[in-house]
């Protein structure tokens, strides 16, 4: 996984077996920072309290969050990966 800016907000972007996916950076139970945790499968967990999410669509897979996290399409062009809002 990769941390990156777009527009101001901490995006993180994922290669889940050659297919590209990103999602909002923060947690939504309380704002923990995915990018220190964990990639496992198709899933990042939260290093603050565990909150597992599916990052391919953004949902909530084990508490305590229970709302899912935004997702954003991405484009690759070649060797140029876009992420849009």
């Amino acid at each position: 996984m990769k941390l990156l800016k777009l527009n101001g907000q901490r995006v993180l972007a994922y290669n889940i077996d050659g297919t590209y996916f990103a999602t909002a950076e923060e947690c939504t139970h309380v704002g923990g920072p995915l990018s220190e945790g964990e990639l496992n499968g198709n899933e990042v967990i939260c290093p603050w309290h565990g909150s597992c999410f599916r990052v391919t669509d953004g949902q909530a897979t084990c508490p305590p969050a229970r709302s899912p996290l935004q997702t954003y399409r991405v484009q690759i062009e070649g060797e140029i990966g876009r992420v849009q809002a």
